[in-house]
């Protein structure tokens, strides 16, 4: 758990650095069965930005950049 010093600090740095990053979100409905695996599934990882990261990495190594 961050103080709240260490967050004020990631702020900071994060706006000082915003081209340096880029965000994507998730948004899934509750009620798709599918959905509702991948919810509990990333629910249950403890890093969840690792462990897509490693999905994705994967994904190009075996499907190369263009994917699906």
């Amino acid at each position: 758990m961050k103080t709240d010093a260490e967050k004020r600090a990631q702020a900071k740095y994060d706006k000082e650095h915003k081209e340096q990053f880029k965000t994507y979100s998730l948004k899934y409905g509750i009620t798709d069965p599918e959905n509702q695996k991948i919810i509990e599934k990333l629910n249950n990882v403890n890093n969840k930005q690792a462990y897509i990261r490693r999905l994705i990495l994967e994904d190009i190594a075996k499907n190369g950049i263009q994917g699906t």
